[in-house]
């Protein structure tokens, strides 16, 4: 489902487990959903440099875009912004990893980026500060021990999903175990986590 040419009025429902996280059938659509916005430069630009400076107005409306798509209460407001603020830094270490080139040209990648604000943003990569900062960023990311590998599926889908096949071998008899276990081995293969 387009989420954009959902007609004005339908709302999709969200569910949130205790610690505020995005569960159920919705849940990944809504993450796809706020990583298309992070990487709308009209919505938040590439060229601020830091996420901490976004301007409020720019949050504020995408806050009232999401509302308009989705049922969301005041309390994940919190969720929705921490939500974009990682994928909008992530969209712009991607364009930097594929596009950047520090010693050459920098033409605009693609026709979909703000031609200005790449502009700005090749500017700023290519300064001394921002020199310093990728260094200092580039050896913390190389002391990271534990990477994230579950897929488009967040961890607090999956621990939902984890409950659920608690709740089937919880409700049947241990007469009938080995059938439940293959049973849920099968249902389940596709959610198991590579570590």
């Amino acid at each position: 489902m387009n989420i954009y040419n959902m007609p004005p009025g339908q709302h999709l429902k969200l569910e949130f487990d205790e610690l505020n996280r995005p569960i159920g059938t919705n849940a990944i659509g809504f993450a796809h959903f706020l990583g298309s916005m992070a990487c709308n430069g009209d919505l938040l630009p590439i060229d601020v440099f830091d996420w901490r400076y976004m301007q409020e107005h720019n949050i504020n409306e995408c806050l009232e875009l999401v509302k308009s798509k989705y049922e969301l209460e005041d309390c994940h407001e919190n969720y929705v912004v921490a939500s974009l603020s990682k994928k909008w830094k992530d969209y712009k270490e991607r364009l930097k990893k594929e596009y950047f080139n520090s010693d050459g040209d920098n033409p605009c990648p693609h026709q979909f980026i703000v031609e200005e604000q790449w502009k700005n943003l090749v500017q700023h990569w290519k300064s001394d500060t921002a020199k310093r900062i990728s260094e200092i960023n580039k050896g913390n990311r190389a002391k990271q021990q534990m990477v994230s590998t579950t897929g488009p599926k967040s961890i607090a889908i999956r621990q939902q999903e984890y409950v659920e096949i608690d709740q089937i071998i919880a409700g049947h008899s241990t007469d009938d175990t080995e059938n439940i276990v293959s049973n849920v081995k099968r249902r389940s293969s596709r959610m198991l986590i590579k570590l």
